[in-house]
């Protein structure tokens, strides 16, 4: 058994889902993209340099496509929340931009989004909805403009999406080039032998996830999404998907409670979850003993040499969150595994400590 890491594809079981992405978006104007960065570099691509507000905690390669602009950090509250008082101190006539995040499924609270966007009413800036871990929590709150990462959620290739209800004609005029490098589906469809046993190394697929990894990473060209991820999208039953991330969420978190594992924030029965979120002291030795158990817990987010790695809270949470997977590839067995795995750890870490002169 292996839980985490990258998706796998199984082609034979694809047919055309009742409600997918395009059902959920079909009010918005939409363009489906190779990346959430894509869909972002879009957007800046036709924006006047200036002060962009970006939160304390996020992911680097987001960092990395505000070239040009002046960064500044807004402080969050230990469970994520925005610190609307920090923010307030830090808007002023140059600010451009604030970059809205939502953390693993959990939205920001109701009078938050409603403070945000009486500020942006009175001073005139954009607002930037990121909502790579929470468009099935709700497709928007206050963006002008609202990027998903949708290859975070499904078993494709490529995948990122800009929608809004204001027009993109203009972005759509570029006549974008269609994203042609498809090699993740490889890599997708060799771990789908592997867990069937029909493969007896995960090396070659690993390398390809890897390869891929690393091209997007270097990659600054704005593409359209894929013709095959545009095509499975049309498969994944958003439904589905939802109803088994929150049933598998509630199995592990109820597994997991009795050992003092917490998440970070707590989840409204609305909110789909991203991933199961905690933060631990000793949370690489901790991951460690869990790919033993081939179980592999994505960080989010390790921080290069940029300016959140200034920041205390971000550098901190960097070295202390491990989200476990409670997507939709699971069932009962797997979170169950999942659970005696975790709960053994913890044991057995009391039993040392117990035991200790």
């Amino acid at each position: 058994m292996e839980i985490g890491s990258e998706f796998h594809l199984r082609l034979e079981s694809l047919k055309e889902a009742d409600f997918s992405i395009y059902h959920l978006l079909k009010d918005y104007n939409a363009l489906y993209l190779d990346s959430g960065r894509s869909a972002l570099r879009l957007i800046l691509n036709n924006i006047n340099r200036g002060e962009v507000l970006v939160p304390e905690y996020i992911c680097d390669s987001v960092i990395n496509c505000f070239t040009g602009f002046e960064i500044k950090c807004y402080r969050l509250k230990p469970d994520l929340e925005i610190d609307m008082e920090d923010l307030c101190n830090k808007i002023s006539p140059s600010t451009k931009i604030v970059f809205l995040m939502h953390y693993f499924g959990a939205l920001q609270r109701e009078e938050v989004c409603l403070q945000l966007q009486e500020l942006r009413n009175q001073k005139g800036f954009m607002i930037i909805e990121d909502t790579t871990h929470s468009i099935f929590s709700s497709p928007i709150t206050v963006g002008d403009y609202c990027i998903c990462s949708l290859r975070k959620w499904f078993a494709i290739p490529d995948g990122g999406v800009l929608y809004s209800t204001h027009s993109l004609q203009r972005w759509k005029n570029l006549n974008l080039n269609r994203n042609r490098s498809i090699e993740k589906a490889y890599g997708m469809i060799l771990k789908t032998l592997y867990l069937d046993g029909e493969l007896k190394s995960n090396s070659i697929f690993r390398k390809i996830f890897e390869s891929t990894e690393n091209k997007l990473n270097c990659k600054k060209e704005v593409l359209k999404i894929s013709s095959l991820s545009e095509y499975l999208l049309q498969c994944y039953d958003l439904s589905t998907m939802i109803s088994k991330r929150k049933e598998n969420y509630h199995q592990l978190l109820n597994g997991i409670w009795v050992s003092g594992f917490s998440p970070i924030q707590t989840l409204q029965k609305t909110d789909c979850p991203f991933t199961l979120p905690i933060r631990l002291n000793n949370r690489d030795q901790f991951r460690k003993y869990l790919i033993n158990h081939k179980i592999f817990c994505a960080v989010h987010w390790p921080l290069e040499k940029n300016i959140l790695n200034k920041m205390k809270r971000a550098k901190q949470l960097s070295l202390e969150i491990i989200s476990f997977p409670i997507d939709q590839r699971y069932h009962t067995d797997e979170i169950d595994y999942l659970i005696k795995v975790i709960n053994q750890y913890e044991r057995r870490r009391m039993d040392a400590g117990n035991h200790s002169p």
